[in-house]
């Protein structure tokens, strides 16, 4: 973003040293989990509860096979990224199999985090994988399409969050707004195989027409909990030179996540809407953080509400300053926004 700031209140904050952690497994290992993220110093967190869908052909590669999953994310300085995923390693040993998957994407913005991050001056860590995010958003019930079409290569399995659309796709019924249900499929996938997967997608959904579907792909930091299928073994030079190619053709398009209080995520879309976007897709979501109160300390873990929009990179900036003006998010408490780069996106609503 060129500007210097989003508003006169606050938006300093526009803070690109954070990355988001993101944490896939068994819904009975997800508390133990966010406790212990507490202990290491993850206090806040956000996680939303969806189903997997691992076939005995494809644990090869993804190996979690429990259906009932939960996906996880922090928040964290980007200076603490190798420390972080080395103690959630060691303790819940991503490097077997069974054990869950641990990600990391590079945050290019964020909003509503109170205590400034460090200055990352590390060495780039992104060439670590191969591996890229692959996010489809399809009316509920076309999930096992998506998987389906992208599983043909018996390598990969996927998430699957339960979603709905933004007030602006839904339809009145008897004067009651009826919002139509989504499904969000996430995958992790080899950036060789992106262009062919979009291309099925595309074609199996009819995804460039009108209120069909997204698609998108986005970089992937570091990634624990995936064994790479026999044959499939890589060199770093090989690994450079597939990222490169991926990212020859520069994002022009930003994911934009917006974190607030359950009942808030209309007032998120309507902001956005005035920034310039059209639609978006809500998840819901448990959130947490730690509350000092005199003797004890308190888990609070009220619901959350997480509003996704996609947006071309030009109107990023006033979605953002919208959002914040409305929820004031320099004050504690009000919300949090992140934004990353996507690529290849395909059915996305812009003015």
């Amino acid at each position: 973003m060129n500007k210097e700031m989003l508003s006169q209140t606050s938006l300093s904050e526009l803070d690109q040293n954070y990355t988001l952690l993101t944490v896939i497994v068994n819904q009975n290992k997800a508390e133990k989990i966010t406790q212990y993220a507490k202990r290491i110093g993850i206090k806040r967190y956000t996680s939303f509860r969806g189903k997997g869908t691992a076939t005995s052909a494809i644990l090869q590669m993804l190996e979690i096979s429990d259906i009932n999953r939960e996906v996880i994310i922090f928040i964290i300085p980007t200076v603490q990224v190798d420390e972080m995923m080395a103690k959630l390693t060691e303790k819940f040993h991503f490097e077997k199999p069974s054990q869950g998957i641990l990600f990391t994407v590079k945050l290019s913005h964020v909003l509503g985090i109170t205590h400034k991050a460090p200055e990352n001056s590390l060495p780039d860590t992104n060439l670590h994988t191969d591996l890229i995010g692959m996010c489809t958003i399809v009316d509920k019930g076309l999930a096992s399409d998506v998987l389906d079409v992208c599983n043909r290569d018996s390598f990969l399995g996927g998430t699957i969050l339960p979603a709905h659309g933004s007030a602006r796709e839904s339809v009145k019924i008897f004067n009651f707004a009826i919002e139509p249900e989504k499904e969000l499929v996430l995958m992790l996938i080899p950036v060789n195989k992106a262009n062919d997967m979009k291309n099925r997608l595309v074609e199996k959904l009819n995804l460039k027409d009108k209120n069909s579907g997204i698609f998108f792909t986005f970089a992937i930091d570091q990634v624990r909990g995936l064994k790479k299928k026999e044959g499939y073994e890589d060199s770093e030079h090989d690994i450079k030179e597939r990222l490169a190619d991926w990212e020859h053709e520069e994002a022009h398009y930003d994911a934009i996540w917006t974190i607030v209080p359950e009942g808030y995520d209309g007032d998120v879309v309507r902001a956005a809407e005035k920034g310039g976007s059209q639609g978006a897709t809500i998840l819901s979501a448990r959130g947490a953080h730690v509350r000092d109160h005199s003797l004890m300390i308190a888990d609070i873990e009220p619901e959350r509400e997480v509003v996704i929009v996609i947006t071309k990179r030009d109107a990023t900036y006033d979605i953002c300053k919208e959002i914040n003006e409305k929820f004031r998010l320099d004050d504690p408490g009000q919300g949090v926004v992140f934004v990353f780069p996507i690529h290849e996106p395909v059915g996305l609503l812009n003015k």
